[in-house]
């Protein structure tokens, strides 16, 4: 007889320095953890008109002859983000199969149509996508890149000035498949 194992799931606070803001992120690889928030969240979206959600993944380092995929899987609404170490996951629960092609749903990020192709690999397909980099447009006082980075468009959006440090750049080239 199969025995499930409780698996420690981690619910961490974070404060914004320059505002009220708290977001909770739900850390995880384990299905059901995902299954639940997608189900939180898809009920908090049942009597909502537009339903957008923010999607970024971060990939494997490339190897030579294979298909670079999604490592990490993060998912938001409003302040419930939903960070997702798929890479090891033991299985792709089919909710998150679901979800992610709902055309009702618009998944939003940056450059999203490379975040996309990185989840092929696992079946997952999004059916309705916006990239927010294209689709806002910020004042050239603001940010003078023809393409603004999604830290240029969460700086404008949220009204803040909030810097990159050094942690920043090792966080970004973190080997996220471990």
């Amino acid at each position: 007889m199969a025995k499930e194992i409780e698996m420690q799931v981690f619910s961490v606070q974070h404060v914004l320095v320059e505002g009220s803001l708290t977001i909770v992120a739900t850390v995880t690889d384990h299905p059901r953890v995902v299954r639940k928030w997608i189900n939180n969240v898809s009920n908090s979206l049942q009597n909502v008109e537009m339903k957008v959600i923010g999607l970024d993944a971060e990939y494997m380092e490339r190897a030579t002859g294979k298909i670079q995929r999604a490592a990490v899987l993060q998912l938001c609404l409003e302040d419930d983000v939903l960070v997702y170490h798929i890479i090891h996951a033991p299985s792709i629960p089919g909710e998150l199969h679901n979800f992610l092609s709902r055309e009702d749903i618009y998944f939003c990020g940056a450059a999203i149509a490379g975040d996309k192709q990185k989840l092929e690999p696992y079946n997952l397909d999004l059916k309705s996508i916006a990239d927010v980099q294209t689709k806002i447009k910020i004042p050239v006082e603001n940010c003078d890149k023809p393409t603004p980075s999604l830290f240029d468009v969460a700086n404008f959006l949220l009204g803040t000035n909030l810097q990159k440090g050094d942690e920043t750049l090792a966080l970004r080239s973190y080997g996220w498949e471990n």
